[in-house]
């Protein structure tokens, strides 16, 4: 194989996975390949395709071994790429950026020429294919699945990350509440971050952990479901030290056999919580959280709702008004509302026990609750230019 130096790395590898930058995940070619258990190529320029590629595209040295990257790479990777058209938006080191051949609707494989194009030359795939041998400066990352591999990824930096992690989850409201909670707090903690947009999937998650930069003092992830066996996933990646769970209806009905394993899958994301927040009025959801409190009695639950019970009662009111009552030991509180619809009512006190939480919830905040931002949900009509109505 020439110039191309051998890296055997098996399980019982030490290799220190370094994770102690600045800001921002950043690992290194051979902490990578070692964390990943991957396979790696890298094409060096100048090289023919014999020698790069066996017949078959099996990525084996002469001497069979399944596992070779230049070791004396300065390589590192500090950005991700999944979609070739996102490419404009900021990607300013792409000698730094890993491309995700992720396989999905579409095979990510079919991008990678167009990425490389683009001046990316590390890619996460899990086929080699041999017309990618004319791609040289490129190396490649082998393994059995892309987005699970992305996964451990998120899992590693997390695990680097000292700041308090708010996870939010629920059928309704997780965006809302996740950006209602950064203008509340923006000003307690430096740096406050938050999931972009509606990142809440397998790959939206592991994403929006990467970006995290170590500098901040708080981070707000979503976590979206639609079926049994997802969150546990997510929640080994985030471990967040507070979960809030927004609302329990009927979204993703069919993914579950019951709502009971519905409630008990978004709760997996509550283990080894310090504090979870949750809607007492549903009866289905006490009786999950307190089975999950039975196996970690440590965990602090903080509830709000209308019925007797509540941490937080919230008393009743008139459709219309702009403000909210509660009672929280024995002592009566306002607080001023900039939408009175019974979902933002719900969203509020999702918020606002999350400031309890963090012992934020001074006049000073509760104050702010007026001035929050209406936000659109995520499908709107349109009017189309034929009088037709658009789905957007």
């Amino acid at each position: 194989m020439g110039a191309i130096q051998s890296l055997n790395i098996g399980d019982s590898a030490e290799i220190n996975l370094r994770s102690n930058y600045a800001m921002g995940f950043r690992i290194s070619a051979v902490e990578l390949v070692a964390l990943l258990k991957a396979k790696a190529v890298e094409i060096p320029s100048g090289f023919r395709e014999d020698e790069v590629f066996s017949a078959n595209a099996n990525v084996v040295n002469e001497e069979g071994e399944g596992l070779f990257v230049n070791e004396s790479s300065d390589r590192q990777i500090s950005k991700i790429l999944f979609d070739t058209r996102q490419a404009s938006d900021a990607m300013s080191l792409f000698s730094e950026t890993l491309f995700l051949a992720l396989t999905d609707k579409r095979n990510g494989h079919d991008f990678v020429e167009a990425a490389y194009r683009l001046g990316v030359r590390q890619f996460l795939v899990s086929e080699i294919r041999t017309d990618w041998s004319a791609l040289t400066d490129a190396v490649f990352y082998q393994v059995s699945n892309v987005l699970q591999s992305l996964q451990v990824l998120a899992s590693w930096y997390r695990k680097s990350l000292t700041m308090p992690i708010v996870g939010i989850t629920g059928s309704n409201g997780k965006t809302i509440v996740k950006e209602w909670l950064f203008k509340l707090l923006q000003q307690d903690f430096t740096d406050v971050y938050r999931s972009p947009r509606s990142f809440n999937s397998q790959l939206g998650v592991a994403i929006s952990l990467l970006e995290i930069p170590k500098s901040s003092g708080l981070a707000i992830i979503e976590a979206g479901i639609s079926a049994r066996g997802e969150m546990r996933s997510l929640h080994s990646m985030i471990k967040p030290n507070l979960v809030v769970f927004t609302h329990l209806g009927g979204a993703h009905d069919v993914g579950f056999a019951s709502l009971e394993e519905k409630v008990a899958e978004k709760l997996i994301l509550a283990e080894d919580a310090d504090v979870l927040i949750y809607p007492f009025d549903k009866l289905i959801v006490r009786e999950q959280v307190s089975r999950l409190k039975q196996r970690f009695p440590m965990m602090k639950t903080i509830s709000w709702g209308q019925e007797n019970g509540a941490s937080f009662r919230v008393l009743p009111y008139h459709e219309g008004d702009l403000k909210m009552q509660f009672i929280h030991r024995s002592v009566t509180h306002t607080i001023p509302l900039s939408q009175t619809d019974s979902a933002s009512r719900e969203n509020t006190m999702s918020a606002l026990l999350t400031l309890v939480a963090f012992e934020r919830w001074d006049q000073g905040h509760l104050d702010m609750f007026q001035y929050l931002p209406k936000l659109k949900n995520r499908l709107a009509l349109v009017q189309g230019k034929r009088g037709n109505v658009v789905l957007n």
